[in-house]
């Protein structure tokens, strides 16, 4: 027999917290099983899943309307931190929350209700049209993740609806606020019970970051309300590191094309910033040897002297003293460094050094 592992963390040490035989639907016995390491409650055994999918098809509905407090304070919630043009709701029966949204607002509801303004889709989440992958701004999922048989499926479905910079906000029963209150969460429905720890490490598993997570302040009825954005991903990360190179790329293309050397020519840099540009430079020159404690001489085709220094002491409070490259008498100072401080100083130096010789920043 496979070993019951934790959704979760994937843990398999499981704490047996509490055992209830129900009647209904089904005559049967749960066990609450609690995971040792990140605290996840679920039940077990669980029933066949054809049976979830014909009792939430047929369950009865009603429709509250727009004038639900509930409702208004899950929008209140959401609205603080993002205004969606495309909203997805699973499990939004009669539309409650997607009225209180402006924009293009689609249900996924098994039930087969209809409310007119919203696009609805009669189904179970995983079974929606293929049309609707990466559309929506926000998907919400308010108690239905409690429900699912297997979340992790669960939150991977609502990850395929998505834009790449989307939000989910997940409202669930809070296990941290239930001692006295009056709703029953103990319900056989409710596969999963969860806490704010809980739940956060569930969404960071699958690439998403709390914006704002809280327990409302309804005793009756505690909820856990998260609302989560949609973590960088390995290609945006790839991305913006290649956006990085080219940055580099094109600044060292401009640095190549500032480079007119005439005579003696003094290349004066610091740092990864000169060793980039000498890397850059035409077949001839490209033999220099980096070094931080020697003037590298090296000569153009044009028979022009090129002396390259890289000699700058740090001193305090951001100063950088600028030691003078002796045995020189450059008609050109070319300064190869980024920073605004080091260029700015090897500036004044040079100008105080070499007064007849044409400066030029090559960044």
């Amino acid at each position: 027999m496979e070993r019951i592992k934790c959704a979760v963390c994937n843990h398999d040490r499981l704490d047996e917290i509490y055992k209830r035989d129900i009647l209904y639907p089904k005559e049967s016995t749960v066990t609450y099983l609690q995971c040792e390491k990140c605290g996840y409650v679920f039940i077990s055994p669980t029933f066949e899943p054809e049976f979830y999918k014909e009792y939430y098809e047929s369950i009865p509905t009603k429709d509250t309307g727009t004038n639900d407090t509930h409702y208004q304070h899950t929008y209140d919630f959401i609205s603080r931190h993002i205004e969606p043009e495309i909203t997805i709701d699973i499990g939004a029966m009669y539309g409650g929350l997607l009225k209180l949204f402006s924009g293009h607002r689609i249900a996924i509801e098994p039930a087969d209700i209809d409310t007119k303004g919203i696009q609805y889709h009669h189904c179970m989440l995983g079974e929606q049209p293929s049309y609707l992958a990466n559309i929506a701004d926000l998907v919400t999922a308010c108690h239905t993740l409690e429900h699912a048989l297997d979340i992790n499926d669960f939150i991977n479905e609502i990850r395929k609806l998505l834009k790449s910079n989307g939000h989910v906000y997940i409202e669930v029963p809070s296990c941290e606020s239930i001692t006295e209150s009056v709703g029953n969460t103990l319900y056989w429905g409710h596969i999963s019970m969860f806490s704010r720890s809980t739940l956060n490490r569930l969404m960071w598993n699958h690439g998403f970051e709390p914006i704002e997570i809280k327990i409302s302040t309804n005793k009756d009825r505690p909820q856990l309300m998260g609302l989560y954005a949609n973590k960088q991903t390995r290609q945006d990360i790839q991305g913006y590191i290649i956006d990085h190179i080219g940055f580099i790329e094109q600044s060292l293309d401009k640095a190549l094309k500032r480079f007119k050397p005439k005579g003696e020519v003094l290349i004066w840099g610091f740092g990864q910033d000169c060793m980039d540009f000498l890397s850059k430079l035409p077949e001839k020159e490209s033999k220099v040897r980096y070094t931080t404690d020697k003037h590298t001489e090296i000569q153009d085709k044009n028979k022009s002297i090129i002396k390259v220094v890289d000699k700058v002491k740090t001193g305090k409070f951001r100063k950088f003293k600028i030691e003078k490259p002796e045995g020189h008498k450059p008609d050109q100072i070319y300064i190869a460094v980024k920073n605004f401080v080091i260029a700015k100083d090897i500036q004044k130096e040079a100008k105080e050094m070499y007064p007849n010789a044409e400066i030029i920043k090559l960044y």
